[in-house]
This record gives C-alpha cells, sequence and structure tokens, in this order.
C-alpha cells in the first residue's frame, strides 16, 4: 500500500493503513465515538488527520477505493465531514467540486 503523508509525530505512531481504516470507518457512518472504541484512536486524532487530509483529497480517495468496498455516496459522506469538520467555515465546497468534479450547488 502507498504512503500518505498526513500522521504526525507523536508518543504514538499509527500506521497509514490504520488512518486509512478510520476515514474507511468515516465513510460508513460510524461515528468518531464509535472509532475511538473500535480502533482506540481518540476523537481529536481523528480531527486532527481530517483536517491534514483536507489537502490530500486525490490521494486519499484513490487509497480508499483501491482498499475499501465504499460506494460514491459513501465517498461523499466522508468528504463532507471532513471539509466541514476539518477547517471550519470550510474550504469544502470548492476542493469536493474539483475532486468529484461534480458542481454542489
Amino acid at each position: 500500500m502507498r504512503s500518505i503523508n498526513i500522521g504526525e509525530r507523536t508518543s504514538v505512531t499509527y500506521a497509514k493503513e490504520g488512518i486509512l481504516e478510520c476515514f474507511a470507518m468515516l465513510a460508513e457512518g460510524n461515528s468518531l465515538a464509535s472509532i475511538r472504541r473500535v480502533t482506540g484512536v481518540k476523537e481529536d486524532t481523528v480531527l486532527a488527520w481530517s483536517r491534514k487530509a483536507a489537502n490530500h483529497i486525490e490521494e486519499i480517495e484513490e487509497l480508499l477505493l483501491a482498499n475499501y468496498q465504499l460506494s460514491c455516496v459513501q465517498m461523499n459522506a466522508l468528504w463532507t465531514f471532513i471539509l466541514h469538520k476539518g477547517e471550519k467555515g470550510g474550504i469544502g465546497e470548492r476542493r469536493r467540486e474539483e475532486a468529484s468534479g461534480v458542481v454542489v450547488q
């Protein structure tokens, strides 16, 4: 699996697969609290990854689609979450439109 550069150096190191797993769980509609229960990754950590992921939409989407069975609707839900939680006041619509090629009104 190719690597992605959104993790930070902390006292705990997360594998890129673990980060993608958390994003896939978000895409499937899991809450941050349920992700914490299942993976042990804190909500704040997932939110920090989300803020960084907003700058790597195409790369992360490619990895998620290649490694997880996610629908277009699930991917849109993931990016909606990331673009709203990742940066308040959003970079939102423009980046999502660029990634998906669909103009959101």
